[in-house]
This record gives C-alpha cells, structure tokens and sequence, in this order.
C-alpha cells in the first residue's frame, strides 16, 4: 500500500484478508507498508482486501496526520497516480457512511473492494484522500452583498446531488470576492458570503434575518431589494406579485399546500406589511424551494479567501497577476468542497481567512477533482448607466432581456449593470431596462436601452465597408447615443465628436462615417474602460 505519490503508507499494521483456494488468511502490513502471503496452497493467484472495520481505522488513522500537511503545494509535487494498470490500483479512502433511519450499519466501501494478485507479481494499492468540488461562480451575489441571488438557486440542487452520492461528506465552503474594494473587507466579506451558502443549504432562517439589523454595514445590510427578489422568486411557483407584493407574498405563503410549507411555516396576517414576522416566513420559503437544504447532521465549515485568489481569464487556473480594482462576477465566487466524514478538512483551515499565498487553500485545488462547475459558462457584458452630467446612477434596479428571457432585478453599482450572455450562442441585441418601477407597475421600467452585444460583432479587419459603417452605428448606440432614426443618428454622431474633441463634423458626403470618427468607436471597443467622455478624454 502506498500513497498518491507512491511512497509507502506509515508503518502501522494494516491487516489485509487473502482468498484463496478456498482458504482465508490475513496478514499485517510491515514498515513499507507490504502485506506478503507466502505459498498460497499452491494456486498462482489470489484476491486481498482489507479484512475488516478495524483495518479500516487502522488506515484512517495512519492517513490523517499525512493529509494534514499541504504536501503537493509545499513539496510542489504532482506526479499523482491517476491510472491504473496491471500492477496499480487506484483507491479513494471512504469511511463507513452514516447510518440510515431503518436500515442496518453499511460499511466502509473499502470492504467491498478485491484486488486480484498474481503469485510473485507485487501488486500497487494507491490510497488516495477524496476530495470533490462543486464550484460556483459568478451571479450568486451583487457587489458588497451576501444575499444569495435567485440566480443560484437551480444550481444548488447538484450541490445536494453531489452529497448524495457521497453521504457522510465534511463539507467546507469557501467564499470569494472580486479585487474590487479594500483587501481586509473583501476578507470579511467572503466569509459571509460562505456563511450564507451554509445558512441556505441548512435552512438557518434568523442566521438570514440577522442581515436586515441596522447594525450591519449600510452597504451590507438587507432591506426591501432583498425582500423583492425573494418574492419575485415564486413566480414560478405561482405567486403574482401584482400593486402591493408584500400583500401578495402574504395570501400565496398562507394558501400554500401543507406538503410546500418550510419547516417554520406560520399563518401570517395579511395586512401588506413587511415586518420581521413577514421576513422570517419570506426567507423560509426561500430557503424552501425544492432541493436546496442538507440533512441537519451534516459537518459544515465555512472560510473566506477575500480577493487573495481570483481566477484566470481561463476560469479554471488561479491568476497570480490579476489586476486591482476590478469589478469581476466570476470572481464573486463559492467553491464546495467534499472530504470524507471520517478525515474530516484535509488540510485544515489556517483560521477563518485564507491569506495570500496560503499553502491549505492550494492544496484543497490540487487534490479537488471537480465535479460541478457551476454559474457563469458564458461571457460577461457589463453596461455603466449614468446621467446627463455623466453622473454614473448608483443603486438603480435594472432588468435584463434576452430573446424570452428575462432576469431581474438587479441594482447597479456605481452605474454597472452586469449582463451574463448565453455561453452557446451570442445573442444579436439584449434589451436592458433600468429605473424606478412605476408603483402598481412591476414590470415596466422608466429607461429601455436596446445594446448589440460586442461578441455580435465581427473582430477588426474581419467586416468589409458596409458591415463595418453599420457596426459602427451599433457601437454609437451601445454608448447612449439615440440612433433610432436617421435624424437622430446624425446628430448623435455630432455629439460623439464634439464629446470626444474629435476635429472632423459630422458624416461624410455618402452619409458614412469619417476615418476619425470610426477609429475612436473602434478604439473605445478595444479598450477595457469607462467609456463615457470625461474618462476617455
């Protein structure tokens, strides 16, 4: 027996069964972890495992203070037996699971599994520590936030899928943040937003309610935003918000089948207001839709890693060169880990905070095999929506539309409205609507913008003349400016280049744009920046 590197398992005594010729024989591993039969009644194979529920803990405990130590991050090490062949097997140490209401004690799977040996040919046994990782990424949260979005929701369910078919996992749930704000309060921030996940997916309402305190951070705190994306989320299950949501929230919830109720189901007073009593039943059965909360027994750690470890533009592979100050919603990400119930967080946790550089969280990566990624697949539009002036409009609830799609709302920061585009195909225009909600009005919005995703578009040199004017023409609209009809389109390209300080005016005798006039857009597409004027300038 030996471990993922090959190197064999601490000298403890194993014991190790072998069948053979009808006969059955256990014999002790030595200091090099071998376990030998000699002369096997003459047969020229034999079948081992290991013999029982103590060889078991025998085992685990030889592995645990092993796996404690980050080894493949220290060590930089990665020639992990991943294959396997005819002198090498490939083992993930499971321990017993928990038992199940009404039914007998199962065993550790180890029990269950035989090698098949042939007489003076060693056979390889790499025991190896099982680590899985469900990864969720981008739109679980707005910024400075750790309101769990109505976006994650349907993904949550492979997140119990994934402890199904591994029950009696430890579970370890590790927040992120973009490199946006202050270092030491995106740490903060990442912590909560693990905390969150595990107060969802175990159905701890006034772990929730605590977050509509005034004593929480303003940025942080939950209020009547957080209470209409929970409403507007049983659409699906039947709830028509109509002029007073908070009242329709109130008859749905209290109409609800006794087989849909959370499992602190109250009658509420229908009365239209949203008062503590309200919000404890509305996260409830938030927390309540179908498939989305762990058994009550199951071990669960949270940790944050702040902006210490952002993702590549691959999205697989750590970025150690990531740029500061950006607004990223891949970023804004929850990894799941799952380590066996009995080794429990391999290596465990420096604390609450993983620091840059830490050697735990690097080595959780590297033995994770991932089994769910999750969230964004395709690319990100982000949209600033601003005033006049320009003033970039803070907090201001937008709506998405794509083809039949429509997600909302969201709230803008610092003007950003993000825009998530299918991964499949680009879509040729997104409808994007933003402002206050007439009262009585849930679905109209005071603002509508039509915008031709940048993916839409052809790359530089690839468009002949005629593609490259209406292009154009779809980048000048993108960046606010009315094009609907050929008269505003004209005096909305004046306006560009008067914003921009550009010297020519206007278009050119064919009603096309000018040289100038088409790099700048060109160049405004190429860069990665605020393009309202003032910043271009």
């Amino acid at each position: 027996m030996v471990d993922e590197f090959g190197n064999p398992l601490p000298a403890a005594a194993v014991d190790v069964l072998f069948r053979h010729s009808g006969a059955n024989d256990v014999k002790p591993t030595d200091g090099t972890g071998t376990a030998r039969l000699d002369k096997p009644g003459g047969s020229s194979f034999a079948f081992a495992r290991l013999s029982d529920d103590a060889a078991v803990e025998t085992l685990r405990t030889a592995l645990v203070p092993v796996w404690n130590q980050p080894r493949r991050v220290q060590d930089r090490r990665d020639e992990v037996f991943t294959e396997e062949d005819d002198d090498t097997s490939v083992v993930f140490f499971r321990s017993a699971p928990p038992p199940e209401a009404g039914r007998a004690p199962s065993p550790s799977p180890l029990l269950s599994r035989e090698y098949r040996l042939v007489t003076g040919e060693p056979h390889r046994i790499s025991i190896q520590c099982p680590v899985e990782l469900a990864l969720l990424r981008g739109m679980y949260f707005d910024i400075d936030k750790c309101f769990l979005l109505p976006t994650a929701l349907p993904d949550l369910t492979s997140i119990i899928d994934v402890y199904e078919r591994s029950r009696g996992s430890a579970l370890l749930i590790v927040g992120h943040t973009d490199t946006s704000g202050d270092s030491a309060y995106n740490e903060t921030l990442s912590l909560e937003r693990a905390a969150s996940l595990a107060a969802f997916l175990q159905d701890r309402v006034e772990d929730w309610l605590g977050w509509y305190d005034w004593g929480k951070v303003d940025a942080k705190r939950w209020g009547e935003y957080e209470d209409s994306l929970m409403i507007g989320s049983f659409a699906s299950r039947g709830l028509t918000p109509g002029p007073n949501p908070t009242l329709a929230y109130q008859q749905w919830h209290n109409a609800l089948p006794e087989g849909d109720r959370a499992p602190n189901w109250e009658t509420l007073t229908e009365d239209g207001k949203t008062g503590p009593r309200t919000r404890r039943q509305l996260i409830g059965d938030y927390m309540n839709h179908d498939r989305t909360s762990l058994p009550a027994d199951v071990s669960v750690t949270t940790h944050g890693c702040g902006e210490n470890f952002p993702l590549d533009p691959s999205l697989e592979e750590l970025d150690g060169a990531a740029a500061d100050c950006e607004h990223d919603p891949t970023d804004r990400r929850v990894e799941v880990f799952f380590f066996d119930g009995g080794l429990g967080v391999q290596p465990p946790p420096p604390g609450s905070i993983s620091k840059p550089g830490s050697p735990e969280y690097r080595e959780w990566r590297a033995r994770a095999r991932l089994v769910e990624d999750l969230g964004i697949g395709g690319r990100v539009l982000k949209v600033r929506l601003h005033d006049r002036t320009p003033k970039p409009l803070d907090a201001v609830p937008y709506w998405v539309n794509i083809g039949t799609t429509r997600v909302g709302p969201r709230m803008s920061v610092d003007g950003w409205a993000e825009i998530v585009l299918p991964e499949a195909e680009c879509p040729a225009t997104v409808l994007l609507e933003w402002g206050t909600t007439p009262e009585g009005s849930p679905d109209e919005f005071a603002y509508s913008r039509e915008i031709v995703p940048d993916c839409a578009l052809p790359a530089d040199g690839e468009e002949d003349d005629a593609t490259s004017q209406r292009l154009a023409r779809s980048r000048l609209q993108n960046l606010g400016y009315d094009c609907s009809t050929d008269l505003s389109f004209r005096t909305a390209v004046l306006l560009f280049q008067f914003d921009y300080e550009l010297e020519e005016l206007g278009l050119d005798d064919a009603d096309q744009f000018r040289p100038q006039t088409l790099a700048r857009l060109r160049e405004i597409y190429a860069e990665e920046c605020d393009a309202t004027p003032e910043a271009a300038g």
